[in-house]
């Protein structure tokens, strides 16, 4: 039997993978550097999101990851429908993640944060190692993972794996920017709107109510809070849409998307609007059962971050290979199902 994805990752001999399984949502491993707001996966549907894992323990690695970080933030400066996000998973708080990165990227251009136990990073690439990188692709899947080191071959300037022209093509040609491309947005409010193209949108709008007030950037603002709004709206319309259908595989992720809003902007017409469309399934069936599969998938997943000899991976392997059988009619059933993935 061939087990692929978690088993040969967590015991030393991934390579990379091109992968179609759904991405888990951010979780709470996760500590971002967005003290107000974190950071959504599903905000950023319809973008291609590069999440790089990091490391800031290896003395090797030291002395070429500033190089590999100022050459994919080069090669997306100008690409708005792309988001990066580096996620510290060697322990350590965001502060000194940030501190890391320092002189290593611009800290404005990426998303950062830690990773406890490196528990994204696993669901995420199936592995825990240093440095390695995943795709998610505009539709919210796992496109590709591999080692974020790895350059191209006889690149020149030195250009890594990750932001070659095939994963340009696979990964980006689809991708668009949240807000309107036509808007025009003045320099003062370019703050916003980068927080916006990062999916924070409460905060967006938070940071542009003062800024409304000035004469100079009341039309401006309107033009951009109206384009915020619009962006918000249709992520709701999509998720309204997703839940009336129950042959939505992955509408569970709708559901706690819509929860997610409701809580992200309280007492608005948004939330209001999040509350009606899951209200009539809150206590249905079908939810209880997507409700404790991913209680049970976060438990393995804690017990997989502690997996750490081959007897107790093969125990964990095992575990997520019974779980995914046992909660095969929802979506981290489906989720553990693709990262045990066998054949005879």
């Amino acid at each position: 039997m061939k087990i692929r994805l978690l088993a040969l990752a967590l015991l030393g001999m991934w390579t990379l993978e091109a992968r179609t399984a759904p991405a888990p949502p951010f979780g709470s491993s996760i500590t971002w550097n967005t003290s107000k707001e974190s950071p959504s996966l599903d905000a950023l549907h319809g973008k291609a999101v590069l999440v790089v894992f990091f490391q800031s323990w290896c003395p090797l690695c030291n002395n070429w990851s500033g190089e590999m970080f100022k050459s994919i933030s080069e090669q997306f400066k100008d690409q708005p429908e792309v988001v990066l996000i580096a996620l510290k998973t060697d322990g350590g708080s965001v502060r000194e993640a940030l501190e890391y990165l320092e002189g290593r990227m611009d800290t404005d251009r990426w998303l950062v944060g830690t990773d406890t136990n490196a528990t994204y990073a696993r669901q995420a690439t199936g592995v825990d190692r240093l440095y390695t990188y995943a795709w998610i692709t505009p539709e919210g899947g796992i496109g590709e993972s591999g080692k974020a080191g790895t350059t191209v071959s006889g690149s020149s300037p030195k250009r890594y794996w990750a932001t070659r022209d095939a994963a340009r093509e696979q990964f980006i040609s689809s991708a668009k920017p949240l807000l309107d491309p036509g808007l025009t947005v003045p320099e003062a409010l370019l703050p916003v709107a980068h927080l916006a193209e990062q999916g924070l949108f409460a905060s967006a709008l938070r940071e542009l109510q003062p800024l409304a007030g000035r004469p100079e950037l009341t039309e401006a603002a309107t033009s951009l809070r109206s384009s915020i709004a619009a962006a918000v709206q249709g992520a709701i319309d999509r998720h309204v849409a997703a839940l009336a259908s129950s042959e939505k595989s992955d509408r569970y992720f709708s559901y706690l998307a819509l929860l997610d809003i409701e809580a992200r902007f309280a007492n608005s017409t948004f939330a209001r609007a999040a509350v009606e469309a899951t209200a009539p399934h809150a206590n249905s069936e079908w939810v209880r059962q997507e409700e404790e599969a991913h209680r049970a998938y976060d438990s393995l997943m804690r017990k997989a971050s502690r997996a750490d000899d081959k007897r107790s991976i093969e125990r964990v392997t095992k575990s997520l290979q019974e779980f995914g059988s046992a909660h095969a009619d929802t979506v981290f059933g489906r989720i553990a199902a693709a990262a045990t993935d066998s054949e005879d």
